[in-house]
């Protein structure tokens, strides 16, 4: 895979990570709520974003952790997430594309959810869900 694809796939690895953590790994109860987390953290899902190297990757995503609302949930998850993800790319492609696909299947959920109640994210999560299918094919 093109290294673009392999830096979004770290991001949004990150950003499952970190959903799963703060969601206690049940978004079921609100997957818009869920799915707009991610998308915070997984900027790049929603946009043309391109990243020139993994430390900008990791960068941009710990940027975005902090611009959360009250500054995150600190450091230490942080870095949870960070070892999380770690173990997710070098388990293999089955870990890393599984965890993509999970977080497909979330926007795909907070999409008919916010579809259902009228919200104006209803574009963005499918647009994000698509692309998140794209990169777990890869």
């Amino acid at each position: 895979a093109h290294p673009s694809v392999a830096l979004t796939v770290v991001e949004a690895a990150y950003a499952y990570a970190h959903t799963m953590r703060a969601f206690n790994g049940d978004w079921a109860w609100d997957p818009v709520q869920a799915a707009l987390h991610f998308l915070h953290l997984a900027s790049a899902v929603c946009s043309p974003k391109v990243y020139g190297s993994a430390a900008e990757c990791i960068r941009a995503v710990l940027a975005a952790v902090a611009a959360l609302p009250g500054g995150g949930f600190g450091a230490g998850l942080d870095l949870l997430c960070l070892a999380d993800t770690a173990t997710l790319l070098t388990r293999g492609v089955d870990s890393s594309a599984r965890a993509v696909q999970e977080a497909a299947e979330l926007l795909a959920a907070a999409g008919l959810v916010a579809e259902k109640e009228g919200r104006k994210s209803v574009g963005k999560l499918r647009r994000g869900g698509k692309k998140l299918e794209v990169l777990a094919s890869f």
